[in-house]
């Protein structure tokens, strides 16, 4: 009995997405199946990962023809090694888990899945808005995203769905259904250190989702002994390009900037933090239909959450007991939220981070959902 996972993540943990096939992959396998998972994952073509036989279809893909070979390709390929896996096993996988792929590539496992009665699950993430992108409602990956979940995941396709919001869309659609928020692995994470000053981190590339220039204007409003009590950290994006797309002229001299970097390298950051630095527009679908990965993320270290509440994380922070809620998103409420922190002694903050790290460890460990996994499949 063996279950295979699909995606397009660099499997085991270089981003969010591997993050939370690596916790699938650990259910399944506590659940009693072999676990086999496709990625593109950038180690040789065939490896080997705590019990998991893991394929790579990773190729470097330099210009927008690689880019086109790459996706048109794909379904072939992923054909290819499913077909060589089941001559290999002697029998068809129980179980296929996916994620985001090609349309082609999902139309043929629901072909496999009819023909060899195998349990088809779609692992549902996010559902773009048009805010997100240049073109809006025209550039090609918010179509792509909208038909996927509108139309292309269909029964008898099983759907996990990470949000509320992505729950009741599959549900309204008729299909089985269940919500698993982002989950990982407690027993992997350190907890953060104490500081002298006050650390405030941001991590990540902003893109279309997150917005920082609040934060920046709030700590450019604060008086000079207010703002010395904080450093505040910023990775992913380098200061011309947040400059550019903040629209600031001058970073203030307590936040740091260091631009891209790794994933281990934001994971060491974490440990030297008190708060994660997380806003987004509530009422954009994005918004609600993603869960933040990087919260979660972040409360495993024992840092605590500075934001507003997007997604479904209204049912698992409270102002001052486990977090440091930001009214909504504009640089006075982000001005106030600050100012609370300040008003907090030391042991009060350290008190905030460990219930932050006890509501992940209790809310967001893979452990806690391995009986809902085997009773979402085995019905």
């Amino acid at each position: 009995m063996y279950a295979v996972i699909i995606g397009l993540n660099d499997f085991p943990d270089n981003d969010a997405g591997a993050v939370r096939d690596l916790a699938f992959a650990k259910i399944y396998q506590q659940l009693g199946y072999d676990v086999i998972v496709i990625s593109q994952g950038r180690q040789k073509n065939i490896y080997k990962y705590k019990g998991i036989c893991c394929y790579s279809i990773f190729e470097e893909r330099k210009t927008i023809w690689a880019h086109f070979s790459f996706y048109f390709g794909l379904k072939k390929k992923v054909a290819k090694i499913l077909d060589n896996i089941v001559c290999e096993r002697k029998g068809s996988p129980a179980i296929i888990h996916f994620s985001e792929l090609p349309f082609n590539c999902i139309n043929m496992l629901l072909r496999m899945g009819e023909l060899k009665n195998t349990t088809l699950i779609h692992d549902s993430k996010e559902w773009y808005s048009p805010c997100e992108f240049k073109r809006g409602r025209w550039d090609k990956s918010y179509i792509a995203n909208d038909l996927l979940n509108c139309f292309i995941i269909r029964k008898p396709v099983r759907v996990i769905a990470i949000s509320s919001f992505l729950y009741n869309h599959f549900q309204s659609k008729g299909l089985r259904t269940t919500k698993i928020p982002v989950i990982m692995d407690k027993y992997e994470f350190e907890h953060t250190e104490q500081n002298d000053k006050i650390r405030i981190m941001y991590a990540g590339n902003m893109g279309g989702k997150d917005e920082i220039i609040q934060l920046l204007s709030a700590v450019d409003v604060l008086s000079d002994e207010e703002r010395s009590k904080f450093q505040i950290d910023i990775y992913g994006i380098n200061e011309e390009m947040l400059k550019k797309r903040t629209g600031i002229s001058r970073i203030p001299k307590e936040v740091n900037v260091y631009g891209r970097v790794s994933r281990e390298e934001v994971q060491k950051a974490l440990i030297r933090t008190d708060f994660s630095f997380l806003l987004r527009p509530e009422k954009e679908r994005y918004a609600q239909a993603g869960f933040p990965t990087k919260a979660v993320e972040a409360m495993m270290h024992g840092t605590a959450m500075l934001c507003n509440f997007s997604s479904d994380l209204k049912s698992y922070l409270n102002d001052g007991v486990n977090a440091v809620i930001i009214r909504d998103n504009t640089d006075v409420s982000v001005g106030i939220a600050l100012r609370k922190i300040l008003a907090l002694k030391r042991n009060e903050i350290e008190q905030i981070k460990r219930e932050a790290k006890k509501t992940a460890e209790t809310e967001f460990c893979y452990e806690r959902y391995i009986q809902q996994v085997r009773d979402f499949i085995e019905v």
